[in-house]
């Protein structure tokens, strides 16, 4: 997962070991994006 997906989801305050839900979704340029991120 790229940081802008997590900056796009408004996640800020990430630890190290914090886990995160995500979604696969295609992206416009073929590749995959990581999209409804939420903490876990």
């Amino acid at each position: 997962m790229h940081i802008s997906a997590v900056e796009r989801s408004g996640l800020t305050d990430l630890r190290d070991d914090q886990k995160v839900t995500f979604d696969i979704e295609p992206g416009r340029d073929g590749r995959e994006s990581a999209v409804n991120l939420a903490l876990a």
